[in-house]
C-alpha cells in the first residue's frame, strides 16, 4: 500500500478530523496531505485539519472550523440553539464564549466562510455549563 493510501486509511479509521501535527507524528508530511487533498481522497476541513471527503455535513462546516480554531470555546445564543436543533433557521453570525485564559484572538473580528464570529470573553471560573454535540466525530461544546 502506498503512503497516500495508508494516510487515507488512517484518517478514515479515526472517524473524526485529524490534525496535521498528529499525522506528522505518524510520518506523514505536507506533500502527502497535499497530494491526497488534490486527488480528492481527503478534504481539508480547517487550517491544519483533514477528514475523509463528505465526513463533515455542509451545514455544520462553519461550526466545526470555529470549534477546531478555538478548542476551549463554547457556542452560545442562537448558534448553540441551532446546533441543539431548537431553531429551524440557521443564524447569520456565530457566537462563542471563550475563557479569558485562552487569550484574545489576534487581528480583526474572525470570519469563517463569510460569517462573523462574535467572541464573548468571560473569566475562567464563570464559563457557563456546556453540553457536547458531535460534528463529524469531533466534540463541539454548546452552552445549555
Amino acid at each position: 500500500m502506498s503512503a497516500i493510501q495508508n494516510l487515507v486509511t488512517r484518517i478514515a479509521a479515526a472517524g473524526r478530523p485529524v490534525r496535521s501535527l498528529e499525522l506528522a507524528g505518524d510520518g506523514y508530511n505536507r506533500a502527502h496531505l497535499s497530494r491526497a487533498t488534490a486527488s480528492g481522497l481527503l478534504e481539508q476541513v480547517a487550517r491544519g485539519w483533514y477528514a475523509a471527503p463528505g465526513a463533515v455535513p455542509v451545514g455544520r462546516r462553519d461550526y466545526l472550523q470555529v470549534a477546531l480554531r478555538y478548542p476551549r470555546a463554547a457556542f452560545h445564543g442562537a448558534a448553540a440553539a441551532w446546533l441543539l436543533e431548537h431553531l429551524d433557521e440557521e443564524p447569520a453570525d456565530l457566537e462563542i464564549v471563550l475563557p479569558r485564559s485562552q487569550g484574545w484572538p489576534s487581528g480583526e473580528q474572525p470570519v469563517v466562510a463569510g460569517r462573523r464570529v462574535r467572541i464573548h470573553h468571560v473569566a475562567d471560573h464563570r464559563m457557563p455549563r456546556t453540553a457536547t454535540v458531535k460534528i463529524a466525530g469531533h466534540p463541539v461544546k454548546v452552552v445549555t
